[in-house]
């Protein structure tokens, strides 16, 4: 009885407890409303600080595509990662991928942008269904192969 007590205790208190989660009060207000400006149809929005990196960092969905936002405590962005329907790619990125894996299969696609540096971090699958690989292309609009 008492593990069972202690059991749902946890369960109640371990959402609280996520290390890094902030409650929108305690995020800058020149984030804040950037966001919400920028992305009005924004769903519920989790913010965070980056101890490491010094950055605040935004998640959220829009239409089913999650988008990671990452501010300086002044409001800069610094680095976002988009989700984005395969559709959207540039045909450059596209064309990379049939002509160099032309048996994969685009799973995915984000856009990148870091700094004034901008990619497609594009997941494929490829190979037969017993053995498929999985792995994720990081190209620029021109469909060259860039490092993360």
């Amino acid at each position: 009885m008492k593990n069972l007590l202690l059991f749902s205790a946890l369960l109640v208190l371990l959402p609280a407890l996520r290390a890094g989660d902030l409650a929108e009060a305690q995020v800058p207000a020149v984030i804040v409303n950037h966001v919400k400006q920028q992305y009005p149809k924004a769903g519920p929005i989790e913010w965070d600080f980056d101890k490491d990196d010094g950055v605040y960092e935004a998640e959220f969905r829009i239409d089913g595509f999650e988008h990671d936002l990452e501010f300086t405590p002044a409001g800069e962005r610094v680095y976002s990662k988009i989700e984005i329907p395969v559709s959207s790619l540039p045909a450059a990125v596209t064309a990379y991928v049939t002509t160099h894996h032309p048996k994969a299969k685009i799973l995915g696609a984000k856009h990148i942008v870091k700094g004034d540096r901008q990619m497609y971090d594009v997941g494929i699958s490829e190979g037969p269904f017993w053995k498929k690989k999985h792995k994720n292309l990081y190209l620029d609009e021109q469909g060259v192969v860039v490092s993360k």
